[in-house]
């Protein structure tokens, strides 16, 4: 947990030689912010790249584990399933 905050704290303040910007991460544009994010993904220093997994990882668990989501790409009648599977 402490390095996952570690993490996001390297994202928003990251200055060089980690990140050529100035600006704290929430303060760029969008196309700003993803080319930063491509930059850490594409990085030649293993610990960048190895931070950046472990972010990516942490949101698109989390970005599955949305109910609305799961049922809009054809999860739904598993799901329920499941759901009466479980109170069976």
């Amino acid at each position: 947990f402490l390095l996952f905050k570690f993490t996001l704290f390297l994202f928003e303040y990251a200055l060089p030689p980690l990140a050529l910007k100035l600006r704290p991460f929430t303060w760029l544009s969008l196309e700003e912010r993803l080319a930063y994010l491509e930059s850490w993904q594409a990085s030649s220093i293993d610990f960048k790249r190895t931070l950046f997994k472990m972010v990516h990882s942490v949101c698109v668990s989390h970005l599955y584990s949305e109910r609305k989501l799961l049922v809009h790409v054809g999860f739904g009648p598993a799901m329920e399933r499941r759901a009466q599977g479980a109170l069976n």
